[in-house]
């Protein structure tokens, strides 16, 4: 598929990269959920991850190899205005769109338009494709220098930055909060821990079942007042408590695909059985991270 989408594009004298996404987009929205099978899915996933990794290292490499007698501080004031270009026309696009969208009920919050214009960083794509072009190209040497800069101010610039503007959108949580939960759930853990290897040491011999429950009342309490605080501050931020039921989904998840590969491999269930039932589970899925989306779509329209 991206071979031959290229292939095809090139010989139509359109562009080969961007219809190895537009093609991307659609085997990743249309094929990959309803042609494939579980185990197709996972291991064409897991080879366009590594794919997507050593591509990307290449091409940074290139970057690195250009720049070394790239004339960027000449090029300052092309690279400025192609910037504000570049960002200009991503407001209008998101802008645009999103009135379009809320026109037909389907709308995004303000605050969210303000993001999705700021987080529209340039990166590998931009640099491959300018890097492709033939070096008989006598703008080959204006481009390259352009688009680099323009890729560096949006890492820089935008991609530092982000994090700062989400905050006083007020789109993220309470960074104390969620500071404080994660030490709460740290802290769980390892009580726990400490639990399971008091017990392994009684059935050693190494401490008396006396000692052990003596210990283990005080391990008790304290994770009775870690579980209190973690409530309260579900209930302050209801961000925290939607992540944590979100994480026990994916792990109840995890674990039954889990428990169908291992039957599968030992010959408990076929393993066309075994990918109709996690196909089911991941069906399952879908269908209520569509609700979920659903509902907070329409309480944040009312």
């Amino acid at each position: 598929m991206a071979y031959g989408s290229y292939l095809a594009a090139e010989s139509v004298h359109v562009s080969g990269v961007i219809a190895v996404v537009a093609a991307s987009l659609v085997v990743g929205n249309y094929g990959l959920p309803r042609g494939m099978t579980p185990a197709s899915r996972m291991a064409v996933l897991s080879f366009w991850e590594y794919a997507a990794f050593a591509v990307n290292s290449m091409v940074f490499l290139l970057v690195g190899l250009e720049i070394t007698v790239m004339p960027v501080a000449d090029s300052l004031l092309p690279v400025l205005v192609a910037a504000a270009v570049v960002l200009a026309a991503r407001a209008l696009s998101v802008y645009s769109l999103s009135a379009l969208l809320s026109a037909v009920g389907q709308v995004i919050p303000s605050r969210w338009r303000h993001v999705l214009v700021w987080s529209g960083l340039r990166g590998a794509l931009s640099m491959a494709m300018v890097l492709g072009i033939s070096p008989v190209v006598p703008e080959r040497d204006i481009l390259i220098p352009v688009i680099f800069g323009v890729v560096l101010l949006s890492l820089v610039g935008q991609g530092l930055t982000i994090e700062p503007l989400v905050a006083r959108l007020g789109l993220s949580r309470k960074q104390s909060d969620l500071e404080a939960y994660q030490l709460l759930l740290g802290e769980n853990m390892s009580l726990r821990v400490a639990v399971e290897e008091l017990d392994r040491n009684v059935r050693q011999g190494a401490i008396s079942q006396s000692v052990r429950d003596e210990m283990a009342e005080q391990i008790v309490v304290k994770q009775q007042a870690i579980e209190q605080r973690i409530a309260r501050l579900h209930m302050s931020d209801e961000n925290i408590a939607a992540d944590e039921q979100k994480k026990a989904e994916r792990i109840v998840l995890l674990a039954q695909k889990t428990a169908f590969h291992n039957a599968a491999r030992s010959g408990i269930m076929e393993w066309s059985a075994a990918a109709k039932l996690i196909s089911q589970l991941e069906t399952e899925q879908e269908m209520r991270a569509e609700q979920i989306h659903d509902a907070e779509g329409g309480s944040r329209s009312s």
